[in-house]
């Protein structure tokens, strides 16, 4: 070993450290899945993985669209609740 220990008997000094001596050092991309793109296998799931983030892309716009509706309407009824309280007398800061 590096540090001067000698390695064990049944293990064996490889370029990633002692490792038994029935085990193999392998590159990552020669025991993988070659349909494997950026961590994620093309089959059995991959195909519906595209559809569900095409699906949340479109509800993340509808929401976004939804939103801005929604905050457009509260603040124009917060503005008529305003006026109204302010001829009522009310009056904050």
């Amino acid at each position: 070993m590096k540090d001067g220990t000698q390695v064990p008997n049944g293990y064996k000094q490889t370029e990633v450290g002692v490792i038994p001596e029935d085990w193999n050092v392998e590159s990552l991309m020669s025991v993988t899945s070659p349909n494997m793109k950026n961590g994620i296998v093309d089959r059995p799931f991959g195909s519906n993985l595209k559809k569900l983030t095409q699906r949340v892309k479109k509800l993340l716009e509808r929401y976004e669209t939804l939103m801005s509706r929604f905050i457009n309407r509260v603040s124009e009824l917060e503005s008529r609740v305003n006026r109204y309280l302010e001829r009522l007398g009310f009056s904050w800061t």
